[in-house]
């Protein structure tokens, strides 16, 4: 059986600051309670991640 959950970001090259965003806790299976499986992203939605996090909010 599979679970579904949602959840923080998974980061590469993380400098304890900054890394690039590649997935997010997704879902898991009963039977493999240890894992933790994400979509992997590509450098396009790290890009956006970071033009989100560097955005001005509209006042």
């Amino acid at each position: 059986m599979e679970n579904s959950m949602t959840g923080g970001y998974w980061l590469t090259n993380f400098d304890g600051e900054h890394g690039v965003v590649n997935g997010h806790n997704s879902f898991g299976y009963d039977h493999l309670p240890q894992y933790t499986y994400s979509p992997y992203y590509g450098l396009a939605t790290s890009n956006f991640y970071n033009l989100a996090q560097n955005a001005n909010p509209i006042a």
